[in-house]
């Protein structure tokens, strides 16, 4: 569920012409001062639901506490009321809920799914662990031990060492800067009690987003909403911190983490335009056919297909409320490493300075109307969506709109997104892997190009 809006993205099948298929009716929903949209769906009796409980992820935690978020939200599960590990469990088994906590660097968030006949005992367990959790002893000594040793497995993961890098790089200074999950000092020093304050300075009703899909009426979720989330505070008793808006920060030179692995990994990141941003939905359609989740994209065919350098290439448009970047990443032979790091800055090079074709922005708007309806498939898919309307106030119309802006967007657009959304200039180059990087040519003259830095 981690994965959920990068999932809406994804998925292979391509059309000739535009589909028209019907999007399924949000509703919205406001029951004791929660707010929520909902889709009905009564073909199979059940329903997944998410919680998002605003400004409450790893950004919001002292830097020297770094993991309290985390771990409070993983404790959740671990215990409440008069259920133990153990006993909650299985109480769980016992209801058929299968049950997920966690935070992003924003939020903490809270997802089940349950037979539509089991959804009120869901929701009566959701208000027991914001309300009464354990956070015993035992199990967070459990929890921090296995997380040790993540650390110790990190170490040697390429894709754990790439992503440290950039966190700590791109966001250095900044909130989102925070190690998620912590180090092996910062987690010494929570404990139980700390996670509790933590939930308490967090947890009300007035920051709740709930996002829900499958076989439930408005009147249904609002009453259980109402019933069940009597006990949990109106307010927070403080405001949450305002978070002050940050670029990807740039680095003269690639960064080099060295790792004994036989192939090199490499990231290209880049500030880029947020959601709101009037090109917003030209980035969309130029990422596609840059990289984003076909072979068949630009950056497919040059690195894959033509150099035989990669099994796989991806670019994404990636964004945290307060910070939206733009990322290439791809493995490759550390021997061809520099050759398919050029090759990939010259796929954007091309980009910006000569746009794309007629064909390929209506093969690109085929495929992403078309094959919209697939990513509805499911409730879990149906409630990434109503989440994202929330997360970025997109309105509750979104489902019916987003077709037509996809489809209202020119070539004119294409170039104004490209020098806008592919910030080179600017940008952030990591290489985890066995040896040095060894340009041919200099950082200065990969990162040159014409246009100013985003300004959004």
């Amino acid at each position: 569920m981690r994965r959920w809006l990068c999932s809406v993205m994804m998925g292979v099948w391509c059309v000739s012409a535009p589909s028209y298929a019907a999007v399924p009716k949000v509703q919205t929903l406001n029951a004791a001062s929660i707010s929520g949209l909902l889709i009905e769906d009564h073909s199979v009796p059940m329903v997944t639901c998410h919680v998002r409980i605003k400004h409450a992820g790893s950004a919001y935690e002292h830097p020297d506490d770094a993991g309290l978020a985390s771990f409070t939200a993983k404790m959740l599960m671990e215990g409440a009321g008069d259920r133990d590990a153990t006993a909650f469990r299985a109480h769980l088994d016992r209801y058929a809920i299968a049950m997920d906590s966690f935070v992003s660097r924003d939020d903490m968030n809270i997802s089940f799914t349950s037979l539509s006949q089991y959804q009120e005992e869901a929701w009566q367990t959701v208000a027991a662990i914001m309300t009464q959790p354990r956070f015993d002893d035992a199990e967070w000594n459990r929890l921090r031990d296995r997380q040790y040793e993540a650390f110790k497995r990190a170490e040697t993961q390429p894709s754990s060492r790439l992503s440290q890098a950039f966190i700590k790089t791109a966001f250095e200074g900044h909130p989102y800067g925070h190690p998620i999950n912590g180090t092996r000092s910062t987690l010494e020093r929570i404990t139980p009690d700390a996670m509790q304050d933590f939930l308490q300075r967090v947890l009300a009703r007035d920051s709740m987003e709930v996002s829900c899909s499958g076989d439930v009426t408005v009147k249904q979720l609002q009453g259980f909403l109402t019933k069940s989330m009597s006990d949990v505070p109106q307010a927070r008793t403080e405001p949450a911190a305002l978070l002050q808006p940050i670029m990807v920060k740039n680095h003269k030179e690639p960064i080099f983490v060295q790792l004994d692995e036989p192939q090199t990994k490499i990231l290209i990141a880049t500030p880029s335009i947020d959601r709101h941003h009037k090109l917003f939905y030209a980035a969309y359609v130029l990422n596609h056919i840059v990289g984003g989740g076909t072979l068949s994209s630009r950056l497919g065919e040059e690195l894959r297909e033509k150099r035989g350098l990669t099994y796989g290439v991806y670019s994404a448009l990636r964004a945290l409320e307060y910070s939206p970047w733009f990322s290439v990443g791809f493995s490759t032979q550390t021997q061809r490493a520099t050759e398919g790091y050029e090759a990939a800055l010259a796929v954007l090079r091309d980009v910006i300075e000569k746009g794309v074709s007629e064909q390929e922005l209506r093969a690109a708007q085929d495929y992403l109307t078309g094959s919209f309806a697939l990513s509805l498939d499911s409730n879990s898919e149906k409630v990434a969506y109503l989440s994202l309307m929330q997360r970025h106030k997109l309105g509750t119309d979104y489902l019916e709109k987003r077709n037509d802006h996809i489809r209202s967007v020119t070539l004119q657009d294409m170039q104004e997104a490209a020098k806008l959304a592919i910030n080179l200039q600017q940008s952030l180059i990591i290489w985890v892997g066995e040896k040095p990087y060894e340009p041919s040519t200099s950082n200065k003259k990969h990162t040159s190009t014409t246009h100013e830095p985003d300004s959004n």
